[in-house]
């Protein structure tokens, strides 16, 4: 079972590498650590982010005594048209008018409509 042989010596150079390997693996580790606490920071933010939204559709929407959406079972998204309206708005795509067709007095060549420039946001 046991072994009465000797290990072998080790040069500087080779137990200089292992302290340096060792070292690289514990920045690696904390580098993770505080790459994941970044990523926390950032959800918390992001949640904290959607729930001041949630609050100003709510108030926009005239239901400022009211539970969240999720809460209630989503009653405002149940519309079909509202969720294409709301996915559209969130796309952040643009209108885009036909270049040769004639444009209208108050219209420039050239310029992108956006959903919330049509809807009056």
């Amino acid at each position: 079972m046991f072994s009465f042989v000797k290990p072998k010596p080790q040069s500087k150079k080779a137990l200089e590498l292992k302290r340096v390997r060792k070292e690289f693996k514990k920045r690696k580790n904390q580098g993770q650590k505080v790459y994941d606490d970044r990523l926390k920071i950032k959800k918390a933010e992001a949640e904290e982010k959607n729930k001041k939204m949630r609050k100003l559709e709510r108030e926009i929407e005239g239901r400022e005594g009211e539970e969240d959406d999720e809460k209630r079972g989503g009653k405002g998204k149940e519309n079909p048209y509202m969720k294409m309206v709301m996915q559209f708005m969130k796309s952040g795509a643009c209108v885009w008018r036909e270049k040769n067709q004639r444009l209208p007095q108050y219209l420039e060549r050239d310029v992108d409509i956006k959903f919330s420039d049509v809807v009056g946001l």
